[in-house]
């Protein structure tokens, strides 16, 4: 065991706070042009086919990863942060479970791949299953550190990776073109960034570490709740890669890769509000539960104002975002994207409603209606998918239809579970003020329709603020809420 002392801080608690959510931001914002710059030149490099191979890849390979952390990314934050002394102990026990986790996970799917999954490439899921244990390793130091309250080598993880794996596999994949060739220069990069990341471990006192069996067990309990939650997320887009492996085509998979990949960005501005509502949800409905209500109303108009603009630009603008991934090869996706417009729509609203749900001790419930929906995508998916390939040779789309669906359960459900008089004419009121803006928006995009959406998109957006405003569906109170955690960032 390494006794460690953290270096002495030479700021206050709050500029601390401050300082490292500004790096974290400032990661984020870089790293996600890098990673969609990635995914467009390997998209348009290996074709919608071995690009739909890599995101069922991915996705497996994800959920196995997600369970060889047992979610302890959010848990080995918290035990340095109390326990710095102990911290060669707590980072040397997580990764002898993570590597001999790694190790037994990466032979599971290789047996399920050969009897399963048949026409999916083994040397393929290796070479993504190395790239994930390599982050996953990185991400752990990470964590350490920042329980440590250094937050700098958590961002260099994420945005060292993004730029060394974009300068590594952008040259490989003009090159070689190949799928497997992009997996080696991701891994690669991922090494180097671990060298960087287990070197950083010395800023922060860690030069030796011990493992005991105990505190592995300590770690794995205490990372349960944190590992349902994550499987939650993480199980339906699973169950979408398998049936989409086994009931569509190659090429389908890849215009669905290509059209999730340009909707995560989409979400930035739901979690940025979630993030900052959850904690002020939690104290004001422990301390007032009229500023708790007044607060959740606040903030679902505010949701409704943000999102119909987001969700009507995937439906009315698709050819903006396929152009990023080649529209010759990629097109069909358009039609991915109108799909996943309604789900956009829907996920800002039920993100927001589960954020309020949780804050008020109700998790259990929103669990049960969250498996819920599982299960119904289980069902659904192979009728969909087998009917949509068979129909209009895009099996994706009935994936994209069932996501929809579940997304729409899951809003009446949220809306059921609701606390008592959260819910009242106000929100009613925003949500079809935003949808008259939207219209507006929509007749815009119409009229101008043979033009390049390129210009057509920032005038219909602008068009639907103007209306917005017009209208009176922006109130002080909205704008507050949209730019408080703005000017924090």
């Amino acid at each position: 065991m390494s006794e460690v002392a953290a270096p002495p801080l030479d700021v206050g608690s709050r500029r601390l706070v401050a300082r490292n959510t500004i790096i974290m931001v400032a990661a984020q914002a870089m790293g996600v042009p890098l990673q969609i710059v990635v995914n467009a030149v390997m998209a348009r490099t290996v074709g919608p086919g071995e690009y739909g191979i890599f995101y069922v890849l991915t996705t497996f390979a994800s959920l196995a990863f997600m369970i060889v952390d047992w979610g302890q990314n959010g848990i080995l934050p918290a035990k340095i942060a109390t326990d710095r002394p102990n911290a060669g102990r707590y980072l040397g026990s997580a990764l002898t479970w993570k590597v001999a986790a790694s190790i037994v996970a990466t032979a599971i799917l290789a047996l399920i791949f050969e009897f399963q999954e048949k026409n999916l490439p083994l040397v393929a899921l290796v070479l993504v299953c190395l790239g994930q244990a390599v982050t996953l390793i990185s991400r752990t130091c990470a964590d350490v550190v920042r329980g440590f309250e250094r937050v700098k080598v958590a961002a260099f993880t994420q945005v060292g990776g993004q730029f060394l794996t974009a300068l590594f596999a952008i040259p490989v994949l003009y090159v070689f073109g190949t799928l497997n060739s992009y997996l080696i220069a991701a891994a690669a990069a991922g090494t180097i960034v671990l060298y960087a990341v287990w070197r950083g471990l010395r800023t922060v006192g860690i030069n030796k570490l011990a493992a005991d069996l105990p505190t592995v067990k300590h770690l794995i309990r205490d990372g349960n709740t944190f590992l349902v939650l994550n499987l939650i997320l993480l199980l339906q887009p699973a169950i979408d890669a398998h049936y989409m492996a086994l009931l569509a085509s190659r090429e389908a998979i890849g215009w669905h890769a290509a059209a999730v990949k340009l909707i995560g960005p989409l979400l930035l501005p739901a979690t940025a509000l979630i993030g900052a509502l959850y904690p002020t949800l939690c104290r004001l409905w422990s301390e007032s539960t009229t500023e708790y209500m007044h607060t959740a109303r606040g903030a679902l108009r505010a949701c409704f104002v943000m999102t119909m603009p987001i969700a009507l630009g995937c439906a009315l603008f698709p050819d903006i975002g396929i152009r990023i991934f080649g529209g010759d090869t990629f097109g069909p996706a358009a039609n991915n994207l109108r799909i996943l417009a309604i789900y956009v729509f829907l996920l800002y609203v039920t993100m927001t409603l589960g954020t309020c749900l949780n804050a008020a001790g109700r998790q259990r419930s929103w669990s049960v209606v969250q498996f819920t929906c599982i299960l119904i995508v289980v069902v659904a998916d192979p009728i969909l998918v087998s009917w949509f390939q068979q129909h209009f040779g895009n099996g994706s789309l009935g994936v994209n239809i069932t996501t929809a669906g579940t997304e729409l359960l899951m809003l009446i459900a949220g809306i059921w579970l609701m606390p008592r008089g959260v819910l009242d004419r106000s929100i009613l009121r925003s949500a079809c003020l935003a949808l008259i803006a939207g219209a507006a928006m929509a007749c815009v995009a119409w009229v101008l329709k043979s033009f390049d959406s390129l210009w057509v998109a920032p005038v219909a957006v602008a068009a639907y603020a103007a209306t917005l405003y017009g209208v009176g569906g922006i109130d002080p109170e909205q704008i507050q809420i949209l730019t408080r955690r703005a000017a924090k960032r």
